[in-house]
């Protein structure tokens, strides 16, 4: 397998289906191997046994795509279902990505960021994020209300953690096994601003980040209250802050450089500095 993709479920029985189905269809087609792993976050009952049996359902119809798919009891937040399926990488997986289950991202852009990275054998990016770019001949379409949110929250995650990212929160990130298995046990957020803290950590740690512009269309039911949530993610970055400091960055866009072969085994506190920092903190 190539990549294994995790896709957090709180409930979203309404709108996994169509989601999934589509994947699956892309994936077949692509050129490199992978594997879906269905995470329900802790949606409790009837919700989780519907999930359930959704997966269980495409899942007779593509049979080599998608895996077993991990139950969480309780609810750990978007970030704790990802890492929970990360976790069940098979050794001898290369990339692992996740995407938000409710289709705002379409199943053609998740497979063109894994193929990007997949092609990338020179290893010029260690990851590459999905980013809610409006460009030319790009698809974009979002409440204003939740563009001018994301503006202020980016501007405010740059000012204090310094990573420059114009869009940390979409719901498409690849990224490459050995990178998250350098900086894994040093990931604490598991809620809304487990993005920041996972690409906080990776450039701190060296590793090399791009942000691609991605079609994406807003999709009815999301769950986040723009009000009450706001307010626990800027509360999150302050906590990044303090935690990780800022890093000396202008932007996640930057020139590539090869990633270093000691990135090959998990952080150690003694081998590098910002887990030493971690470790003595």
């Amino acid at each position: 397998m190539d990549c294994l993709i995790a896709i957090p479920c709180f409930r979203e029985t309404s709108r996994l289906p169509a989601f999934l189905c589509a994947l699956c269809k892309e994936l077949i087609a692509a050129p490199f191997t992978a594997s879906i792993v269905v995470v329900d976050d802790g949606s409790g009952h009837p919700e989780a046994e519907s999930t359930l049996a959704i997966v269980d359902e495409i899942r007779s119809r593509f049979p080599t795509i998608i895996g077993d798919p991990v139950c969480l009891k309780r609810n750990q937040g978007k970030g704790g279902a990802v890492y929970a399926g990360w976790n069940t990488v098979p050794d001898g997986c290369k990339l692992l990505c996740f995407v938000d289950a409710d289709g705002a991202v379409p199943a053609s852009e998740t497979r063109r960021l894994i193929e990007e990275l997949f092609f990338d054998q020179s290893h010029r990016w260690d990851a590459l994020f999905g980013s809610r770019i409006k460009m030319l001949g790009a698809t974009l379409e979002r409440r204003i209300s939740r563009h001018y949110v994301g503006r202020i929250f980016a501007t405010f995650v740059s000012i204090l953690t310094g990573i420059g990212v114009y869009d940390s929160q979409c719901g498409l990130k690849v990224i490459r096994v050995h990178a998250y298995k350098y900086i894994k046990k040093h990931l604490l957020e598991t809620r809304f601003v487990f993005d920041v803290e996972l690409t906080t950590l990776l450039l701190k740690c060296g590793f090399k980040v791009r942000e691609v512009p991605i079609n994406w269309k807003e999709v009815a039911g999301s769950k986040v209250s723009i009000l009450k949530d706001s307010v626990r993610m800027f509360l999150g970055i302050l906590r990044i802050r303090r935690r990780l400091g800022v890093v000396n960055r202008e932007s996640l866009i930057g020139e590539p450089v090869p990633t270093a072969g000691a990135c090959n085994k998990e952080l150690d506190a003694t081998e590098h500095p910002t887990a030493k920092a971690l470790e003595d903190g």
